[in-house]
């Protein structure tokens, strides 16, 4: 999908590597020789692209297993997103509080068009808010996270039988006791199209990418 002249791919590989990011994994579905065809082999932005297929969709986390060298630190995230997300410096947050998974979040401003009771324990009305507006924090589809977390996505024939995604992998990082803080960034708030994810995620892929080496 296109946004002006260029795909919402080539704006995420542009902004990657602007923010130092230069080995970048493309995991590939449908229409994922299209993606090879546009994208190439990355040397146009000055990066370095290697495409991994998949048979059928396997989900964000998924796919990680089919990449090979990620033995430090790195980046997974949808290759349709669209924000103006400082990714470097998400990486150094993510390096300086010692977690094994960070999530990308933004603050989504969700308005109630009632008045909203407040009541006690009793049912006994104790306050009245006219159209009240609550912020919770959503995730945005990007995540930095240790290779060590690669333990935890199914191999063989489990990982073949359903999808892996974010969810089942932070519900496996709290089963192991392992901190899982999320890193808000609740001032760029997605609510245009121009600013939030393409509702084409089913169609095709999913990028990690390392910094530079």
């Amino acid at each position: 999908m296109p946004v002006g002249d260029l795909p919402i791919l080539e704006i995420v590989i542009r902004q990657l590597a602007a923010h130092g990011f230069r080995n970048l994994n493309i995991t590939i579905g449908y229409l994922g020789e299209m993606i090879r065809l546009i994208c190439g082999d990355g040397s146009k932005w000055g990066v370095r692209i290697q495409y991994f297929a998949e048979d059928k969709p396997l989900g964000t986390m998924g796919p990680l297993l089919r990449v090979p060298g990620l033995d430090q630190p790195f980046l997974v995230m949808n290759g349709d997103l669209l924000t103006d997300f400082d990714y470097a410096a998400f990486y150094r947050w993510h390096l300086a509080h010692g977690t094994h998974l960070s999530i990308g979040t933004f603050m989504k401003p969700v308005t109630i068009s009632l008045g909203v009771l407040q009541t006690d324990d009793n049912g006994k009305v104790v306050g009245f808010a006219e159209k009240p507006t609550h912020h919770f924090p959503c995730s945005m589809g990007v995540y930095c996270m240790n290779p060590e977390l690669l333990r935890l996505i199914p191999k063989g024939p489990a990982v073949r039988l359903r999808r892996f995604d974010a969810p089942d992998l932070a519900a496996g990082t709290g089963g192991a006791g392992v901190p899982v803080p999320p890193h808000l960034d609740g001032h760029r708030s997605t609510g245009r199209f121009s600013r939030q994810r393409a509702s084409c995620s089913r169609r095709n892929h999913c990028v990690s990418c390392r910094r530079r080496g």
